[in-house]
């Protein structure tokens, strides 16, 4: 038993180092392969880089190599070659067209790069920013005849998008928020009150459109313009009624939970504008959306259920649809590439 443990102890010191050359092979191949490139030797220079471009780079030594490898073909005049090397290289590292590591680069390297698109697929973000709604009163159902109006107030979203390429140019969007929506209805005199109701209603909105950039993915300011629908889910909503006397100026105020009498559930369509500025690894982007509701806010078979409420206080929801105005800033990374021929 103690001579095949010592076979072993001295198997394992002789194979060792052999693992260990194994394993440092590709350490110092750019080096190598960078300095035969220099002294003219090409072909020795792609030799010694090919097997660690299989197997044995990181990430970023793998671009390094196959621009190395690149310009090897270029000099061995092996066009086909030099093409493949390149169209790695974007795959390794997407921004170098746009900006290059290398400004010496050569014409003839530049040349080919110059022949490739290379495509952002698939970008995930956060988003943010204010909201305002605007009521689209479809039928007034007012106890009192006092002079009244609604005012959109300044409300908030924020979630993650994601924008998919299809084809050139055009993308398909979605997107995951909470989205408050903010209002206010104002009342000149109910029996001698001024009365100001304002509601908050927080959704899931879930906004899906067809987006369309005018520029290619390589500009720095890429303009763009979309079209689709949102689909809300309601997921509070609260409401705070203040009235005051136009006599006295005495005020007197309630909170109540109007969920009961609103429908769960809003769809929108959606029209908007934006534009994306490439920062970093990413994409800063700024949008204007307009929200054209189609579905009635109000619950209308549940329009009377708090008898109470509009006992105490005379007030009865209208029927209502809401507009949004939309407005938001984000920055989205790149998870997914595409290097494409330029067809001419």
């Amino acid at each position: 038993m103690k001579k095949i443990n010592i076979l072993i102890i001295l198997a394992a010191l002789l194979l060792s180092p052999k693992f260990s050359n194994g394993q440092s092979s590709c350490a110092n191949a750019l080096y190598e392969a960078n300095k035969s490139y220099e002294a003219g030797d090409f072909a020795k220079s792609a030799a010694r880089l090919l097997p660690c471009l299989k197997s044995g780079f990181n990430h970023d030594e793998k671009y390094e190599g196959y621009r190395l490898l690149a310009l090897d073909y270029i000099y061995l005049n092996q066009p086909e070659k030099a093409d493949t090397a390149v169209k790695n290289l974007l795959k390794y590292k997407h921004s170098y067209k746009l900006f290059p590591l290398y400004l010496n680069d050569p014409a003839s390297l530049t040349k080919i790069i110059n022949t490739y698109d290379v495509n952002s697929v698939l970008k995930i973000g956060g988003v943010i920013g204010p909201n305002f709604a605007n009521l689209n009163l479809t039928s007034n159902k007012a106890v009192t005849n006092s002079s009244a109006s609604y005012q959109p107030l300044t409300a908030f979203q924020f979630g993650v998008e994601g924008d998919y390429g299809i084809i050139k140019g055009l993308h398909l969007t979605a997107g995951f928020y909470s989205m408050s929506c903010q209002y206010q209805h104002n009342f000149d005199s109910v029996a001698g009150w001024r009365q100001q109701y304002t509601e908050n209603l927080t959704y899931w909105h879930i906004p899906i459109s067809a987006r369309y950039y005018f520029l290619n993915n390589e500009v720095l300011l890429r303009p763009y313009i979309e079209a689709g629908a949102s689909f809300d889910f309601l997921s509070t909503a609260n409401a705070n009624i203040v009235n005051t006397d136009n006599s006295t100026g005495n005020t007197n105020n309630t909170s109540i939970n109007p969920k009961s009498r609103r429908n769960p559930e809003n769809t929108s369509i959606l029209y908007g504008a934006g534009l994306t500025y490439h920062a970093g690894v990413g994409w800063i982007t700024v949008n204007v959306r307009y929200l054209l509701g189609l579905s009635p806010i109000v619950n209308a078979a549940n329009r009377y259920n708090d008898v109470d409420f509009i006992f105490n206080y005379q007030y009865v929801d209208d029927d209502f649809k809401i507009n949004n105005w939309q407005f938001t800033v984000g920055y989205s990374f790149p998870i997914l590439y595409k290097v494409e021929k330029i067809k001419n």
